[in-house]
């Protein structure tokens, strides 16, 4: 259930992140979201809420819209958004898996083993 709600906000989010800044709707955007959400979310999804799970791929889903746009801004070309996909997600997901892990997470009080201490 956790991998299915990172997919599916981080789908959303890209897809009306899109909208709201180019004012079109994207197809290739929303599913790259997704794929983004589901990256962010993998290494974490057994150790995370369902409510903490939607934000990874609320922030995965952001992640990757605000990678491909610095992308295109930097002239470096990503046909498949590799980059923002796996790279963007993975970071992203790394970093809120030490805060929003149930086992080990510092917003649980367990301290921030996971983020290195």
């Amino acid at each position: 259930m956790n991998t299915f709600l990172a997919g599916a906000s981080g789908a959303l989010t890209a897809f009306f992140l899109n909208h709201i800044v180019s004012k079109s709707y994207s197809l290739v955007a929303m599913c790259n979201g997704m794929l983004c959400g589901l990256v962010c979310v993998t290494g974490a999804s057994d150790c995370l809420y369902p409510w903490a799970a939607a934000l990874f791929g609320l922030f995965g889903g952001a992640t990757y819209h605000f990678v491909a746009a610095a992308l295109v801004k930097l002239h470096i070309d990503d046909p498949i958004d590799a980059i923002p996909v796996h790279f963007g997600g993975g970071l992203v997901g790394t970093f809120m898996t030490g805060l929003f892990s149930k086992d080990a997470g510092l917003f649980y009080g367990k301290g921030g083993r996971l983020l290195g201490n």
